[in-house]
């Protein structure tokens, strides 16, 4: 069962040691990504297993606040995004302008065209 636990911390030191610093975009995921860390270090001293496994629901639980901000800051950029994509359409001056009516003249003598002859 200490293996299974120790994989999240393995995976964690490898990939921080791989780019030489303690990966996190904020400040709470880097202590997130240490705490996992020091979690699986302390799994493996006799006696400190239940220090391990505090620090590891501690990182946990940095995770899942983590997580908590990312959607709730995507749902403000969002709705940020649909409020300008929904802004209102100029307003219509006419009839016409809409198509609802001919812009042409209704007067009958400038539309007759042609010869004089029938």
């Amino acid at each position: 069962m200490g293996l299974v636990g120790a994989m999240p911390g393995a995976i964690d030191a490898f990939q921080d040691i791989t780019h030489g610093k303690i990966e996190g975009a904020t400040t709470s995921a880097k202590w997130a990504n240490g705490l996992t860390i020091a979690g699986t270090v302390l799994d493996f001293i006799p006696g400190l297993e239940w220090a391990g496994a505090l620090t590891g629901g501690v990182a946990a639980g940095l995770s899942v606040k983590e997580n908590i901000d990312k959607q709730k800051q995507q749902t403000a950029d969002n709705a940020a995004a649909d409020k300008a994509n929904h802004a209102p359409l100029p307003s219509v001056q006419s009839w016409s302008h809409m198509g609802l009516v001919s812009s042409l003249s209704s007067d009958a003598s400038q539309h007759i065209s042609g010869g004089g002859h029938f």
